[in-house]
């Protein structure tokens, strides 16, 4: 049945399994770049304000004040990188589970038989109506997980 009544091509043009991730991947690390770099400035802005300080072109005070904020600001940073990057591994794992769902598609598209697995996952529900009279026709809808 089946064969006889699927169109496959229109069911595999109708699905569409997160088509915009690859996008949010890049610009995901685009935005990683970017505060990575602004990291990587604040280290060498601590590097150089210890170059100033021992030059003796600042005080110790204000030594200690502005590597207090740029040591701050770096920290923060870094825990937005980290957060950017479980997201990065949470939108690989939707890319990794989309590329298996085309796979999950062919197979029940195929079927051979038609096992209570199967029926379980397919279908949301099934509505039995009562027998119309005067006939022994039943009126059934099946509702399904799409």
């Amino acid at each position: 049945m089946a064969d006889k009544y699927l169109d496959k091509e229109q069911i595999k043009h109708n699905i569409k399994f997160h088509s915009d991730l690859q996008k949010q991947k890049s610009n995901l690390l685009s935005d990683m770049a970017v505060y990575e770099k602004k990291a990587t400035e604040y280290s060498n802005g601590i590097r150089e304000l210890y170059t100033d300080k021992v030059k003796g072109l600042i005080s110790e005070r204000d030594y200690i004040e502005i590597s207090k904020n740029f040591n701050t600001e770096r920290n923060r940073l870094e825990r937005v990188i980290s957060e950017m990057e479980k997201q990065l591994s949470g939108i690989e794992e939707k890319i990794a589970t989309g590329n298996n769902h085309s796979e999950l598609i062919e197979q029940y598209i195929s079927l051979k038989h038609l096992t209570l697995e199967i029926v379980e996952i397919l279908v949301d529900y099934i509505f039995i109506g009562k027998r119309i009279s005067g006939t022994r026709n039943v009126h059934v809808e099946i509702h399904w997980n799409f």
